[in-house]
């Protein structure tokens, strides 16, 4: 396996927020609960003991909620990212194909690079409000494509993917023996019965999805996969060779969570936040002459393009250095001439934010 390291992420660790004053880069939610106030405490790691392939207790809640046996429940720690990782690494290798959607979350990319694949591009055009492309998909499906990638919401957009959009590539993933993995960290941003996990609808359909994004509990790093038991099983054998067991206090506290009625309480505090901030996002988008974008169906993310640039970059510098506000540079999902907007943040900043957008746009073209 030949390495490719996620640019995006280097250059998210290496930046320097201390002097900014408007956050609008952030992808998620900060949510206000302490673990205390969402009815966690130390009698939830009274019974914590080794699990060799996770949590039986939490594969179970988290089965039960997509309707699928414990067997078919992957929960390695290490957030999305891990399951992400196990799942590409034993779907894909040297001589598979891999489509992949774009713009995209880079890191997925540089994953399934390094695998050895070849890389297919599958377009979620601006011009076609970032659906996916599904006769794109029918020309490129063959008997080499062992994995399709998307993300749900999209990232960087936050558009959604139909169900019968859903269906479509699984249908054509069964023809020909592949997998379908659908990233859904930001899901559950929709109303409820909008959400219902692409792993519910078909067996070639792989959801991941975590309580990072929308739950603001990014440091439990608990995260997991719902798939075909064969798979998930294959994915446990690969994660032996990074770890001997998953770490078994996120899993209690995530288990809890669950158990006790506090993730769904944080949750619809984070939809409400989420929509409030996305009804203001796009109220300024409308009445703006130089920004464009698809609006969002939900979530706390959008991909905006400048109108008349061709490089965002020198503007996005101005933006940080002068006006102390960042957002996140298009160039690392493949929008080159615009940026991904977070607005997850508190209104007060947001609207700030929004403003000294402004203010730079005016001084960028004087």
């Amino acid at each position: 396996m030949k390495f490719y390291p996620s640019r995006y992420l280097e250059a998210v660790k290496e930046m320097d927020f201390s002097g900014i004053e408007c956050n609008l880069a952030f992808s998620g939610i900060h949510t206000p609960f302490s673990l205390a106030e969402l009815g966690v405490t130390s009698r939830a790691l009274e019974a914590v003991g080794r699990h060799n392939y996770g949590s039986v207790e939490f594969k179970q809640q988290l089965g039960q909620w997509y309707g699928v046996s414990a067997d078919q429940v992957l929960v390695p720690g290490g957030g999305t990212s891990l399951c992400n990782y196990l799942i590409i690494s034993v779907l894909a290798g040297p001589v598979s194909k891999i489509l992949i959607e774009n713009p995209v979350y880079e890191p997925l990319r540089a994953v399934a690079a390094s695998t050895g694949a070849k890389l297919e591009i599958l377009d979620r055009k601006v011009e076609n409000n970032y659906d996916i492309d599904l006769d794109r998909f029918d020309a490129l499906m063959d008997e080499t494509v062992d994995l399709v990638i998307v993300t749900r919401l999209h990232n960087p957009s936050g558009k959604d993917v139909s169900e019968a959009a859903l269906l479509h590539l699984a249908e054509k993933a069964e023809e020909f023996n592949s997998h379908i993995l659908v990233d859904e960290v930001y899901l559950d941003f929709l109303p409820e019965d909008h959400r219902k996990p692409a792993a519910s609808l078909h067996n070639r359909l792989v959801s991941v999805n975590s309580l990072t994004k929308v739950y603001g509990f990014g440091d439990l790093r608990s995260g997991w996969a719902i798939g075909p038991e064969e798979l998930i099983w294959e994915c446990w054998r690969f994660n032996n060779l990074l770890s001997a067991v998953p770490p078994v206090i996120p899993e209690a506290i995530a288990l809890e969570l669950m158990r006790n009625g506090g993730m769904e309480r944080a949750g619809a505090w984070a939809r409400r936040r989420a929509r409030e901030n996305l009804d203001l996002v796009s109220d300024w988008m409308n009445q703006h002459e130089r920004l464009t974008w698809v609006e969002p169906d939900a979530g706390v993310i959008g991909a905006v393009q400048i109108r008349g640039l061709d490089d965002s970059g020198p503007f996005l510098k101005l933006l940080w250095e002068r006006f102390k506000t960042a957002v996140m540079p298009g160039r690392e999902f493949g929008i080159p001439d615009g940026f991904r907007m977070g607005f997850g943040e508190d209104s007060t900043e947001v609207r700030e934010g929004l403003r000294r957008i402004d203010l730079a746009l005016s001084e960028y073209n004087s």
